[in-house]
Formats: C-alpha cells, sequence, structure tokens
C-alpha cells in the first residue's frame, strides 16, 4: 500500500473534507457561537463610541486581538486541530488578563504600547493586587500551557486510536472527533463571559 503523502494540496484537501463534514455534525453548536461574534460586534461598536482616550484604543486593540484568536480557536476545532486550537486559547486567555488590568485600572493602559510588555504572570499578579478573582484564567491558562507543552499525555490529542487504544493513527492535517469538538467549542461562551467580567457597561449574572 502506497504511503499517503502530506502535501500541501492533499492537506488543504482533507482540513477542508473535515470542515465540511464537522460544520454538518455540530450546526446546532455553531449557531450558537454565532451569537458571541454578534455580541462582539456590538461591544466593538460600543467601544467606538467611547470618547478618545488611551484607555478607548488599548481596549479596542485587545478587543479585535480577542476577537481574531475566537475564531481562529473556531476554525481550529473544525478542522480537528486540537493542540493548535489549545494554542490559541492560551492566548486568549492571556489577552482576557490584560483586558481585566486595563478596566480596573486605566494608567495600566500604558503597559500595553511599552518595548516589552509584562509577562502573563505579572499581569495576574497586578489583578491579584488590585482585588481581582483570578482563579478562573490562572488555571485555564495552567491546563492550557501544560497541553500545549510536547511530550506528554495530551499528545494522544493528535491520534485516532483503534480498538483497545493500543494502535492508532496519526492524524496529520486534523482528525474530526464531534465528541471532542462539542466540548471544545462550550470554552467560547466561557471565554466571552470571562471577557466582560470587569467591564462596567455590563452586568453579568452567575448562577451558584
Amino acid at each position: 500500500m502506497d504511503r499517503i503523502k502530506y502535501t500541501y494540496e492533499n492537506l488543504i484537501r482533507h482540513s477542508n473534507s473535515i470542515c465540511i463534514t464537522s460544520r454538518k455534525s455540530l450546526r446546532h453548536d455553531i449557531d450558537k457561537i454565532k451569537g458571541v461574534f454578534s455580541f462582539l460586534d456590538h461591544h466593538f461598536s460600543y467601544l467606538e463610541g467611547l470618547p478618545k482616550s488611551l484607555q478607548k484604543n488599548v481596549k479596542m486593540a485587545l478587543s479585535c486581538r480577542f476577537i481574531n484568536h475566537l475564531f481562529s480557536y473556531l476554525t481550529l476545532v473544525e478542522r480537528g486541530l486540537y493542540f493548535d486550537a489549545a494554542i490559541c486559547l492560551r492566548s486568549v486567555t492571556e489577552v482576557i488578563a490584560m483586558y481585566w488590568l486595563v478596566c480596573v485600572d486605566e494608567a495600566s493602559a500604558c503597559l500595553y504600547n511599552d518595548e516589552k510588555s509584562p509577562r502573563p504572570v505579572e499581569i495576574r499578579r497586578k489583578l491579584e493586587s488590585l482585588g481581582c478573582d483570578i482563579t478562573d484564567i490562572k488555571d485555564a491558562y495552567g491546563t492550557l500551557s501544560g497541553i500545549s507543552h510536547v511530550g506528554n499525555r495530551n499528545d494522544s490529542l493528535h491520534i485516532d486510536w483503534i480498538g483497545t487504544g493500543r494502535d492508532g493513527l496519526l492524524q496529520v492535517g486534523g482528525g474530526e472527533n464531534t465528541k471532542r469538538q462539542k466540548q471544545m467549542l462550550e470554552e467560547i461562551n466561557r471565554a466571552l463571559l470571562l471577557f466582560i467580567r470587569y467591564e462596567d457597561q455590563y452586568e453579568i449574572s452567575r448562577s451558584e
């Protein structure tokens, strides 16, 4: 049997096929996610209408990055590229932390334009000192960083296990897994709720 060739053309064909199939099987899940991006569109419009300030500019830049990371995450999940999606979500978590800081401490907006921005851990410490509960973003960042490291049990995310799990196929270019995709897509709504937690114009109710 001839070896499968992982040429650019074959990878594109394979990836597009997974995406088309995923969008059909995840139709209801994706319909829910459309509301997230509609909300972010309104949020961006709200920021555009604010008086000119450094805080406004930084919030708009961070919102742009947040939207792009979320869209990239969605695209990668649809195509079955789970490691790459997790790395996007880790970047989303970093953006959330910086957005929180700019919301609760307007003067911190100047940090965004510094030649060397603060490390994520420094931003989280600053948030803690301001009385913010960083448990959610700290836990998420730790988990996602662990997934992105090379050579651990999470490396099985790109293996399609056969039978008892002793043999598997490497999913070069991605692989469909509806159950995993559904679980990962739920993170998009969670990320949005975290993003706007310290934005004064929104009121978020949390169920216990």
